[in-house]
């Protein structure tokens, strides 16, 4: 099949060694990255803003009008900020769209209005979920029907599902991420039951003012297999967010699900999109510290209904989230900028590539 396609990519979320979904689709498009890579001593040095983020968007932008790029896709909201300002000023002509798009905290304010005015440059915007998609039409008054829900899909990699023995030896129920949590509400729960252990693996100011109890190891930082290692081995996990509106910790929810652990999860509006309805683990409010002593205390004295929420956990993520079904999402999506790329084709590519 001949390359039909040209398209160019910005991303600050990634290595060079990112190729997004090129390995499924090079036979019909022909991709352009660009990476938030330094290439300066002065892009090093100055981070605050993060200047090699807008010189690599800026790069992006050039190479795409001198290619002739059929679509410009920016992979997060603060890229697609900057690719929305390169575009105006290279009078770039060809459609914009924000991948991944999405805030831990809604801006106010000038930062708003300025917002504002670069996002009505983007063509499409793709949210994973759809609560997402009201939410961000309505707070930055762009139309419904330029906001994609596009599911959030994970593909464990042999090194990170690889079954090492545990790093830290015990039974211990394990809370991971940093956006958008509320570990002060968890830690005073965990004071309150000294009979079990914990371990969270976040960053330090998400305990910024916090005594620790005694039965809470906190890690800060730590690389991705390790913090992988911690959740393959826990009893369950609890994934405490800051309130019912929050948008966040679904690829913390998948690695449980992957590794057959059972998730408390604070209620919240987008993580139950992303809950099949068998899925019987206590969801507790926002802010209840009681609320998560008695959840916690509910799913360690039943190891039947933490067994059935690993089985339905599993099953939902493998066939509902696969990348597949995200590929297909993707596509559906690039076909309504004109990007006509063939399912079929690229879905035969990707089983193929699967060892």
């Amino acid at each position: 099949m001949v390359t039909e396609y040209t398209i160019s990519v910005f991303t600050s979320l990634h290595g060079s060694d990112w190729r997004w979904i090129e390995p499924e689709t090079q036979n019909q498009v022909r991709w352009l990255f660009q990476y938030a890579i330094p290439q300066s001593l002065l892009e090093r040095i100055v981070t605050k803003p993060n200047l090699s983020r807008i010189t690599g968007v800026f790069r992006c932008v050039k190479q795409a009008v001198r290619e002739g790029s059929d679509l410009v896709v920016a992979q997060c909201q603060r890229d697609a900020f900057w690719a929305a300002i390169a575009m105006r000023l290279h009078g770039a002509k060809m459609p914009l769209i924000a991948y991944a798009f999405h805030f831990d905290g809604l801006p106010t304010g000038l930062r708003l209005r300025v917002l504002k005015w670069a996002y009505s440059r983007v063509q499409r915007f793709v949210v994973y979920s759809d609560y997402e998609r009201q939410k961000y039409a309505d707070y930055f008054g762009i139309p419904i029907d330029r906001f994609e829900f596009v599911r959030w899909s994970i593909k464990a990699s042999e090194t990170e599902m690889e079954n090492d023995p545990p790093h830290n030896p015990g039974k211990y129920i394990c809370a991971i991420g940093k956006d958008g949590r509320d570990y002060p509400t968890l830690v005073q729960a965990i004071a309150q039951m000294p009979e079990l252990n914990f371990i969270t693996v976040s960053y330090p100011y998400n305990f910024a003012g916090v005594e620790l109890p005694p039965n809470l190891k906190a890690l800060y930082q730590i690389p991705m297999t390790d913090a992988m290692n911690i959740v393959k081995h826990c009893q369950f996990m609890v994934m405490p967010l800051e309130a019912e509106d929050t948008s966040c910790g679904l690829m913390t929810l998948f690695w449980a699900m992957l590794c057959r652990k059972a998730c408390i999860p604070t209620r919240s509006i987008a993580v139950e999109e992303y809950l099949p309805a068998e899925y019987d683990a206590p969801r507790v409010e926002a802010g209840d510290v009681q609320g998560w002593v008695e959840a916690i205390r509910t799913m360690i004295r039943d190891d039947a209904r933490r067994q059935h929420c690993e089985e339905v956990g599993v099953k939902f993520v493998t066939e509902e989230c696969s990348h597949e079904v995200a590929l297909k999402g993707c596509l559906e999506m690039f076909r309504k900028e004109g990007i006509n790329v063939h399912y079929d084709a690229v879905l035969r590519q990707a089983e193929s590539s699967v060892v």
